[in-house]
């Protein structure tokens, strides 16, 4: 049944479909509501989302001292564009998002079966798992690598090792095709694990992640939602683009040149990118905005009276 096109449709279907119903039932948000100056609803929507034994008195005062700030803190658009640490703090986000898109990790996971097949491996069951896990498992120890590990090193890392693997799938379908030796499952299958497992310890969920710690806490809303508008439309075309150039070059010139804009993100990783772990924000639109700060050093001088004996 699965193998069918329209049963495998209807079924992929039915999840967003079961959202739409759920949602049906769910109240709107509190802050929406409380944004709205309809208070008593926002407090009804709390109750309902805490329950009906929880105190939400505190709770619905911290929402609405949070939303007369945020009226208070609104940015236009234009606004985002008055200062030079949150232009180059815009340049560094769109920056990430391009060469994250552009290192072509939606269309080499949506069009896995045809690489693969390209590749003159069958994509079986027991490979679709080990991707999967290997997709999920990164993803996992990407949380606990990114408290102790330096945002810098890490897209460095994960760039370097991402055009590593693209490269080397590449020079592998080049010598696949210059020779009549069949192909080995497991080398493009264990590149193809290399480059997910490096993607979502860095160039994945590190670009969002500094989306909150290189924009002021006024202009971060609004400059999330553009960067964010941009990275899916990035995603789309890149996706969409991606079997032209297959047609137009093959697949192992394609990977080629996805490993080369990998080498130009990290680049742009060291030149462009400050290291936000452990450093506020005054410090880093110090650095976007050429001040060095000498630090200050307190020396404390303890004096010790000693009697005489």
């Amino acid at each position: 049944m699965v193998e069918n096109p329209t049963w495998f449709a209807v079924l992929c279907a039915s999840i967003p479909i079961a959202f739409f119903i759920a949602f049906i039932f769910l109240p709107e948000s509190p802050a929406y509501l409380m944004s709205q100056g309809k208070y008593h609803e926002a407090k009804a929507a709390l109750r309902y989302f805490r329950g009906i034994d929880n105190d939400i008195d505190s709770e619905i005062k911290s929402l609405k001292e949070y939303i007369r700030n945020a009226a208070k803190n609104r940015v236009t658009f234009k606004e985002l564009f008055k200062t030079r640490g949150t232009i180059k703090a815009l340049v560094v986000s769109f920056g990430l998002m391009i060469f994250q898109q552009m290192s072509g990790i939606y269309p080499i996971l949506f069009y896995a079966k045809d690489i693969f097949e390209d590749f003159s491996v069958k994509l079986n069951p027991g490979a679709t798992i080990i991707l999967g896990f290997c997709l999920v498992s990164s993803t996992y120890f990407s949380t606990m690598l990114l408290k102790v590990a330096r945002r810098r090193v890490l897209l460095l890392v994960s760039f370097s090792m991402m055009a590593l693997s693209l490269g080397g799938l590449g020079v592998y379908y080049h010598m696949k095709e210059s020779s009549s030796s069949p192909s080995n499952t497991w080398i493009p299958l264990f590149t193809f694990c290399i480059f997910i497992t490096f993607y979502a310890a860095g160039v994945g969920p590190i670009p969002w992640l500094m989306l909150r710690e290189i924009f002021p806490p006024n202009v971060t809303r609004r400059a999330t939602a553009i960067t964010a508008g941009f990275h899916w439309f990035l995603a789309f075309g890149v996706t969409k683009l991606y079997q032209n150039l297959v047609d137009f070059m093959h697949t192992g010139w394609t990977l080629g040149h996805f490993a080369i804009l990998c080498i130009i993100g990290s680049i742009f990783v060291y030149f462009f990118v400050p290291e936000t772990k452990g450093r506020t924000l005054e410090e880093i639109h110090d650095d976007f905005d050429g001040i060095h700060r000498k630090k200050k050093h307190r020396h404390v001088i303890e004096v010790e009276s000693l009697s005489e004996a």
